[in-house]
């Protein structure tokens, strides 16, 4: 678990190699000392609980992934996915195995749906993450004038924050 983006990624190859020797699955997911969850080995995630409450674990333990902000800058905006409420705090492993769905973040994933933690599948059908993906695909593409994008000489540029 890192709080600054750097090309050692030994903690996230072991983890890995752990949940597929151990699991038979792609991917690790972090867990503090204190058992919340944090991140998984190269991408943040979130969560979808059965009330409707849409969490990205704190960035207290983990990169303050970028795509991760933007989904939660995004999905209030959304009508689509005016149901959801967005949460940006700690959460445990027994209450983030409770969602209906999961998803890995980052800027290689967007938003991608993983459906099964542990060996049990979660309960939900990935729509809202699918939406949360199509959303910012479409931020993605945005021209100016869009309050991120800014047309230059050689394209569009794209604000980070």
């Amino acid at each position: 678990m890192s709080s600054i983006k750097s090309n050692n990624y030994l903690q996230n190859v072991l983890s890995a190699e752990d949940a597929e020797r151990d699991e038979h699955a792609t991917h690790g997911i972090f867990v503090d000392p204190d058992g919340f969850v944090s991140e998984g080995g190269n991408f943040n995630v979130g969560f979808i609980l059965p009330d409707g409450e849409l969490v990205i674990p704190s960035f207290d333990n983990c990169l303050a992934g970028i795509t991760a902000q933007r989904i939660m800058e995004l999905v209030p905006k959304t009508r689509q996915l005016s149901h959801l409420r967005v949460s940006h705090r700690r959460i445990t492993v027994t209450e983030a195995k409770g969602a209906d769905e999961m998803f890995a973040t980052g800027s290689t994933t967007l938003a991608t749906p993983i459906v099964q933690w542990d060996r049990t599948t979660l309960p939900g059908n990935s729509t809202n993450t699918l939406i949360i993906r199509r959303v910012l695909e479409n931020d993605m593409e945005a021209k100016p004038p869009h309050e991120l994008h800014t047309e230059v000489d050689y394209g569009i540029m794209t604000y980070m924050q």
